[in-house]
C-alpha cells in the first residue's frame, strides 16, 4: 500500500513541473511558455500597453504636422488630448460630434443672401465639416490643391458666453477661418476670409482689415453671428493735403492716439494658442 502512495506522489510531482513551466521568449521576440496556454497578456509582455489596448494603439497611431496644412479626413481628432491640457480636452471633446460627422453643422448664410462657395456651396445648409471641405475641395482644387486642407486650431471663448468656439485654420485666402460654436447638441458655423480674423486675443477681440481696420469681437444670439466693431484706425487727409494721416475711433467716436493705445493695452491681452494637428501616421504629404 505504502509503494501505491508513493507512486502516486511521484507521478504528481512530475505531472506538476511538467504542467507549471516558466515563460520565456525566443529570439524572434515572441513569447514561449512550457506547459500552458499563452494568454493576452502574456503575448504582449507589459501589462501598461498591452492586450486590446495595444493594439487600438497601433491600428491609431499618429504624428502632428507641425502646422503644415493636410487633409481633413486625415486628422486624429481624439488625439488632440496629448496637446491640450485636460480641462481643456474635456470641453473641446464635446465637439468630437460635429468634427468626425456624427452631427451635421448648420453654417450661417451671409446676409445679403450670397453664397460664399461656387454652385452647390454651404452657407445656409446643414452640413457635416467633412461634407464642407468636399465642396471646397471640389470648386477650388484647379486654383490651388491646398484648398480642403486645414493646418491648425484655436479653441477659445469668442463670444463670451462661457462656451469655447472652435476655429479651424485653412491654407487658402478664401474663407480661411471656419468657426463653429456649440449651443447644447447644435453646432452652428461661419467662415471669415483671412483679412476679417487677424491676430485674436485672448479676450475676444481679433482685428478686421488690413493695416487700418477695427478691433472686433463676435457675438452669437438667435442662432446668429455678429461682429462687432469696438476700437480702430481709419485713414484721412488734413484739408486740401495729399497726405494720408491715421485716424483712431473707440466707439465710433474719434480719440487721439495716446487714448487709443491706452485701450489697446487695457484689451490686447496676448494672442489665444495656435495648436498643431495629429494626422496619421502612414499618410505622407509631399
Amino acid at each position: 500500500m505504502k509503494r501505491i502512495i508513493v507512486f502516486l506522489i511521484i507521478i504528481f510531482v512530475i505531472f506538476s513541473l511538467i504542467s507549471c513551466g516558466e515563460t520565456i521568449k525566443d529570439d524572434s521576440g515572441k513569447t514561449v511558455t512550457s506547459g500552458y496556454a499563452v494568454t493576452e497578456m502574456l503575448v504582449s509582455g507589459s501589462s501598461s500597453d498591452s492586450g486590446l489596448d495595444a493594439l487600438k494603439k497601433d491600428q491609431n497611431k499618429y504624428k502632428f504636422n507641425d502646422y503644415e496644412s493636410v487633409r481633413y479626413e486625415d486628422v486624429v481628432w481624439t488625439a488632440m488630448s496629448e496637446k491640450m491640457p485636460k480641462r481643456e480636452y474635456k470641453e473641446f471633446s464635446e465637439y468630437l460630434p460635429a468634427l468626425t460627422g456624427e452631427i451635421a453643422v448648420h453654417w450661417q448664410a451671409e446676409a445679403d443672401g450670397d453664397d460664399a462657395y461656387k454652385e452647390d456651396g454651404v452657407q445656409g445648409h446643414d452640413l457635416t465639416v467633412q461634407q464642407m471641405f468636399d465642396i471646397v475641395r471640389e470648386d477650388f482644387e484647379m486654383e490651388d490643391p491646398s484648398y480642403g486642407e486645414v493646418s491648425s486650431i484655436l479653441f477659445w471663448d469668442m463670444t463670451g458666453d462661457g462656451v469655447k468656439e472652435l476655429v479651424m485654420e485653412t491654407p487658402y485666402g478664401a474663407y480661411s477661418h471656419l468657426i463653429i460654436h456649440r449651443q447644447g447638441n447644435e453646432f452652428y458655423g461661419t467662415a471669415f476670409v483671412r483679412r476679417w480674423f487677424q491676430m485674436p486675443q485672448r479676450s475676444g477681440y481679433f482685428w478686421v482689415g488690413k493695416g487700418v481696420g477695427y478691433w472686433c469681437y463676435l457675438t452669437f444670439k438667435d442662432e446668429k453671428y455678429d461682429i462687432i466693431s469696438v476700437a480702430g484706425i481709419q485713414q484721412g487727409t488734413k484739408g486740401n493735403s495729399a497726405d494720408i494721416l491715421e485716424e483712431y475711433y473707440i466707439q465710433d467716436k474719434r480719440v487721439n492716439e495716446k487714448e487709443y493705445k491706452e485701450w489697446e493695452k487695457e484689451n490686447l491681452t496676448g494672442e489665444i494658442k495656435e495648436y498643431e494637428l495629429p494626422v496619421k501616421e502612414e499618410v505622407k504629404y509631399e
